[in-house]
């Protein structure tokens, strides 16, 4: 037989349960909207033209590391790929205190990389 402090027990129990349900969907509610417009999307067509510059520029350093500097060790090599895809960038960037041989230089390497990619983006804009 069922005494009636086994009773309360499990309706304090199943009265916790219902209470931290009715919590989360509460949580959830108020959090849905900004999830949903949390980022704001961008146009349609810049991100797949970022991603053709992105593949041209890679395609341009891939091709570099290969043919023009492909003798040299990869960790040596930043100079000789740099020089290759973008004469005029690497003299702007690197011209003043040229990378020795396995120095790396992120800061320089990213404003190397937007230069290259402004000069790739012009490049295009003057064949259509």
């Amino acid at each position: 037989m069922v005494t009636p402090s086994q009773t309360s027990t499990g309706g304090n129990r199943s009265y916790a349960v219902l209470v931290v349900k009715i919590l989360l969907v509460i949580v959830i509610i108020l959090l849905l909207p900004k999830l949903v417009t949390g980022r704001p999307s961008q146009g349609s067509g810049g991100g797949k033209r970022k991603k053709k510059l992105d593949r041209r520029f890679l395609e341009r350093v891939s091709s570099c590391e290969t043919v023009a500097c492909g003798s040299l060790v990869p960790e040596e090599s930043t100079p000789c790929v740099t020089e290759c895809v973008s004469s005029q960038c690497h003299g702007k960037i690197y011209g003043d205190a040229p990378l020795e041989l396995g120095e790396v230089d992120e800061r320089r390497y990213y404003e190397f990389e937007r230069c290259a990619k402004t000069e790739l983006r012009a490049l295009a804009r003057q064949k259509q």
